[in-house]
């Protein structure tokens, strides 16, 4: 997840400054989606090891 979110954040700004806004919106989207990804994963992951 992390790596992902990395290579969106630099990924937005580079076709952001090539003109291609709609690919950049787009690409905003992917990163928020990985971001809530994450975070899910991390409760899952948290509840998985409290029940342990």
């Amino acid at each position: 997840w992390t790596l992902w979110i990395i290579a969106d954040i630099i990924t937005i700004p580079l076709y952001a400054y090539r003109g291609l806004g709609m690919l950049s919106l787009q690409y905003l989207i992917f990163t928020i989606l990985a971001i809530q990804g994450y975070i899910e994963w991390k409760k899952t992951l948290n509840n998985n090891l409290q029940t342990a």
